[in-house]
């Protein structure tokens, strides 16, 4: 979603904010928030719904690095989305044995806007929050899961997130190669 924001030159405020909360939060199924989109841009809603079965398809080189991790540590897929949404895209590419579980805002009704998602997960999880790593291209979110005690990495790039994990003794491969 904010690939697409940033495409179409828009910030996640007013209109566009409500309706990824509403969406997020299992309020408005994936219909209803492409119309919403398509009243508060122009955008044609067929343009809009075409872009975003687009850009579903999996980062590949990210999919081999959760693999990797998958191998040594717990994994968790905590995602601010619509559920049916989520849950299709994982299904489609069989990437739902990456995780030892699956945390859909969707479902749930809470955001990661809310330090409450991380409390919870970690709780369930039965560990402590320092010893978990959040990884995030919102610094947003990152900041809630912070204030709980999680740390904390901004996904930029495949590359600098192989270098911020390695800054925690976390030395993994992209495609072969070590970038640690």
């Amino acid at each position: 979603y904010n690939d697409w924001l940033q495409r179409n030159g828009y910030d996640r405020d007013g209109a566009f904010a409500e309706a990824s909360l509403l969406a997020d939060t299992g309020h408005i199924n994936m219909q209803e928030f492409y119309e919403r989109l398509s009243a508060a841009s122009g955008i044609p809603l067929k343009a809009i719904s075409a872009e975003f079965a687009i850009s579903a398809e999996p980062n590949s080189e990210i999919v081999a690095l959760i693999r990797e991790l998958h191998k040594h540590y717990t994994t968790v897929l905590l995602s601010d989305s619509n559920s049916v949404y989520l849950r299709s895209i994982l299904e489609r590419h069989n990437l739902e044995s990456l995780f030892d579980e699956t945390s859909i805002s969707g479902e749930l009704g809470i955001t990661k806007r809310s330090p409450v998602i991380f409390e919870e997960l970690t709780r369930r999880l039965k560990v402590k929050p320092t010893e978990t790593i959040m990884i995030d291209d919102s610094i947003q979110n990152i900041a809630m899961a912070e204030s709980i005690g999680v740390s904390g990495i901004q996904y930029v790039s495949n590359r600098s997130l192989i270098m911020e994990l390695a800054k925690l003794a976390i030395n993994v491969s992209l495609a072969g190669q070590s970038l640690a």
